[in-house]
């Protein structure tokens, strides 16, 4: 058996994964089939109650279209910067999503060894074909495949986070970058299809890292046409919670400025005390 990525551990027993033909298995004879799209389903059946998890396609191909557009490529550049001035060895991109960022970070960070979760099946699809050199496991941020202190950074752009589990899966002085929308992201969208639009609650903190710093980048951009509106809203949550009249009247949108607001938070895993 040849060793996987050390990254993924077996979610059932812990152990090391090693690969054999087109699958990964643990020495306890635990066994998760790789999809074509190169992702291994390492999430648990009692995990996946739900019908619908994470993005669906719809989201995923619309996502797909405004990034490759390079609206927020200024946030990727910042975290490309934030990531490499860490010098990870190891980092985890805790709802990678379908890889606009974490794609990025490999082509660029050749001597760290990224690895990809998210539990969106369309997601990781889209990934495998931005990339096939990130490894990727379909499983959840609050239960990652990941052995206790084994990674230097994780990184989660408008994922849901879990410190606990951040913190178990962490080494000590470990680096976590947290990618939050700010309160006046997107407002302008918001305004053209809500009658009452509400900016975002201030930006959480969590409380069993150490945050390092926080940092706000805010930039304006043009939607140059009807299809890019409509790509950006639904890509949001915002899609899924709108009613029919409201979801139409970005038809009726040909171009929109948007100011794109967010808020990175770098945390460290502090060392238990010594008794």
């Amino acid at each position: 058996m040849v060793p996987q990525d050390e990254i993924f551990c077996c979610p059932k027993c812990g152990g090391a994964l090693f690969s054999v033909g087109g699958a990964l298995k643990c020495f306890a004879g635990h066994s998760y089939d790789r999809a074509k799209q190169g992702y291994v389903n390492l999430r648990l059946s009692q995990q996946s109650s739900k019908k619908r998890h994470g993005d669906d396609r719809l989201m995923v191909l619309a996502r797909e279209r405004f990034l490759n557009a390079g609206y927020y490529a200024p946030l990727r550049q910042k975290i490309y910067e934030t990531v490499a001035a860490c010098r990870p060895e190891t980092l985890a991109d805790a709802g990678c999503g379908e890889g606009y960022y974490t794609a990025y970070l490999e082509a660029r960070l050749p001597k760290t060894k990224i690895a990809g979760m998210d539990i969106s099946k369309d997601a990781l699809k889209a990934f495998g074909r931005r990339n096939t050199a990130v490894k990727l496991a379909l499983a959840s941020v609050f239960d990652m495949p990941l052995r206790s202190a084994s990674c230097d950074m994780i990184l989660c752009v408008f994922a849901p986070d879990s410190a606990e589990e951040f913190q178990r899966v962490l080494k000590p002085q470990g680096k976590l970058l947290r990618v939050l929308p700010g309160e006046d992201h997107l407002f302008e969208l918001k305004s053209a299809i809500y009658e009452r639009p509400y900016k975002n609650p201030a930006p959480s903190k969590l409380l069993k890292l150490r945050l390092l710093k926080e940092e706000t980048l805010r930039f304006q951009f043009t939607l140059k046409n009807t299809k890019e509106i409509a790509d950006l809203f639904c890509m949001t949550p915002y899609f899924y919670k709108t009613g029919k009249a409201d979801q139409e009247k970005t038809n009726k949108l040909s171009t929109l400025t948007v100011t794109a607001d967010f808020c990175l938070q770098l945390y460290e895993k502090e060392e238990a005390p010594t008794l």
